[in-house]
């Protein structure tokens, strides 16, 4: 959660799928899927195509901050 608390400080302004409700929700819903609580809801597959939406607008955002060299400020 470290992580997830910098990252989403330092870039959820830039990339908005670090923002901190769309990384916690990955987070819980991997969580959920890879150690079963029986009292966790389902994982669907419009959870999953989300999920999936979010990581690849945070791939975009990523190479789009490493390509302007935005990140510079961050080091």
């Amino acid at each position: 959660m470290a992580v997830e608390d910098a990252v989403s400080a330092q870039f959820s302004s830039t990339i908005p799928a670090f923002a901190k409700p769309v990384f916690e929700q990955v987070r819980r819903t991997r969580h959920n899927a890879q150690y079963f609580d029986p009292d966790a809801p389902p994982i669907t597959a419009a959870d999953a195509t989300w999920a999936i939406e979010k990581a690849a607008a945070a791939l975009v955002g990523t190479r789009t901050v490493l390509a302007t060299g935005s990140l510079d400020s961050f080091i």
